[in-house]
């Protein structure tokens, strides 16, 4: 699993399902690299979203 996260005045955010308080998690890297791919079109080079593995037991 993976997770679009960046890290912004020290902390971590992570992208969320726009209709729960969960973190939006992608089965594949390719997917959720075209979304942060997206998403840093028009966002300034020290906010961009960067695709983190996710480990879950």
């Amino acid at each position: 699993m993976y997770a679009v996260t960046r890290i912004v005045d020290g902390y971590t955010q992570s992208l969320k399902n726009s209709s729960t308080p969960y973190d939006k998690l992608f089965s594949s890297y390719e997917h959720a690299d075209h979304l942060a791919s997206k998403l840093n079109s028009n966002t300034f080079p020290e906010m961009h979203w960067k695709v983190n593995k996710v480990f879950r037991p």
